[in-house]
């Protein structure tokens, strides 16, 4: 969770990288919600996952939440 209150609206926050995931998401969740407008990969083989077209406003607190299959 994030909060820069400082900052205006206009700036946003389009991509996230996350190096070291040991599994592929089954579901990613945006603010409770699956959010439909961003786009995840994740790469088996360097265990990276990135979350695009977010456009998380920096002055207000986000949570992304994410379920793994086992």
């Amino acid at each position: 969770t994030y909060k820069y209150p400082q900052m205006a609206d206009h700036i946003r926050l389009d991509e996230i990288t996350i190096y070291g995931v040991k599994g592929r998401p089954k579901q990613i969740h945006f603010k409770g919600a699956s959010h439909k407008q961003m786009q995840w990969t994740f790469n088996f083989t360097s265990k990276v996952l990135v979350l695009k077209r977010l456009a998380l406003n920096f002055s207000q607190s986000h949570q992304i939440r994410f379920t793994f299959t086992h």
